[in-house]
């Protein structure tokens, strides 16, 4: 399936469960609302960065504007270890490790186990390697992955997992023309 059809099965799924998580008063502002859509979108396009696409060309320029501000900020611990996880998807052929049904609930639960590092600004006396060494640690500092994180990893394993399922059912469409 070409990304458009991902862009726009993700977004379809992730109003879906941000308005399950904004009913259940898991999400109670429009700006989590539109987080947890912009999530499911972002993840359905996620497995195919390992190929030279217009959302890899988005990816690698939004990582490039977020490396600069670590580094400018002199958190270039931080800025190594992104950008060396940022590389993941390319070490693989197109189809690869990023197209497997396990990591659908593992990559999010990475990003998942960064962001709540980077969220609890790293417990003082603990390196941003020792948090993401020590992920229980940081999410009960956090006050608990299900009670913060749920609908966030939800539209994340969602939009991965949409773009598995619409790579089975429409696997190979081409561009007419």
């Amino acid at each position: 399936m070409l990304y458009r059809g991902h862009l726009i099965s993700g977004t379809a799924a992730g109003a879906v469960v941000a308005s399950v998580a904004f009913l259940s008063g898991r999400a109670d502002t429009i700006e989590q609302v539109l987080v947890i859509t912009g999530l499911c979108a972002a993840f359905a396009l996620f497995p195919d960065l390992d190929v030279a696409s217009i959302p890899q060309r988005w990816f690698y320029r939004v990582m490039a504007g977020v490396l600069v501000v670590l580094i400018a900020s002199g958190r270039t611990g931080d800025a190594a270890l992104l950008g060396l996880l940022s590389l993941l998807p390319l070490i693989d052929h197109h189809r690869g490790w990023t197209h497997r049904w396990w990591a659908v609930p593992i990559v999010p639960l990475a990003v998942l186990i960064l962001w709540a590092a980077f969220d609890a600004g790293i417990p003082a006396g603990m390196t941003t390697h020792e948090a993401i060494s020590d992920p229980v640690a940081v999410l009960l500092l956090q006050g608990g992955l299900a009670t913060t994180y749920l609908p966030f990893y939800a539209a994340m394993v969602t939009g991965y997992a949409v773009h598995l399922l619409s790579d089975r059912i429409r696997p190979r469409l081409k561009r007419a023309g």
